[in-house]
């Protein structure tokens, strides 16, 4: 599916794992990640479910995929992605966000972050059953910089269904 899109940038808000995962579940994982074709980069934040190590980290690298830990890298001369650490939830990303080129901030849990042009966020997976998803906010919303996008995801958690809400890969198109 995304390799057929032909992406520049394709970019994990975390949830990629969680406790259930086993390693051959995630050697897997990993593996179908190597095969990811983009032109700048494939970018990985932690969630509130991964369990990130050392050995993930390795293996993440080893597939081409890179850890972004509150910091932040430029892609281009178009924009400063920057990822925040979700075990340092209230970590002060500020220092980050340039001034002279837009700023996409990828924050696994959708607090709002006015500095940014652009925040990309996960973490509620649509609610997953229903009534939840109809208390949850997901989708495309203005802030006052720019926008900001919650993903449903396109995984589970806990029980690995869901009742009401759907999966999604969220394919966006920037223009200056």
């Amino acid at each position: 599916c995304v390799n057929e899109k032909e992406v520049d940038l394709f970019i994990m808000a975390g949830d990629i794992f969680d406790e259930s995962t086993t390693d051959k579940m995630k050697e897997e994982a990993i593996l179908r990640m190597k095969t990811i074709q983009t032109k700048l980069g494939v970018y990985y934040i932690e969630g509130n479910h991964d369990e990130l190590d050392d050995e993930t980290r390795r293996a993440f690298d080893l597939a081409g995929v890179v850890t972004l830990e509150d910091e932040g890298v430029l892609i281009g001369d178009d924009f400063y992605l920057i990822g925040k650490n979700y075990d340092r939830s209230s970590s002060d990303i500020s220092m980050l966000v340039k001034k002279d080129i837009p700023s996409v901030l990828v924050d696994h849990i959708p607090h709002v972050n006015e500095d940014v042009a652009l925040q990309l966020s996960g973490h509620t997976h649509a609610g997953q059953v229903l009534p939840l998803g109809w208390l949850l906010d997901t989708g495309i919303h203005k802030t006052a910089q720019g926008y900001r996008i919650t993903s449903s995801g396109a995984g589970a958690w806990g029980m690995m269904n869901r009742l009401g809400s759907k999966c999604e890969i969220v394919f966006i198109n920037l223009h200056s």
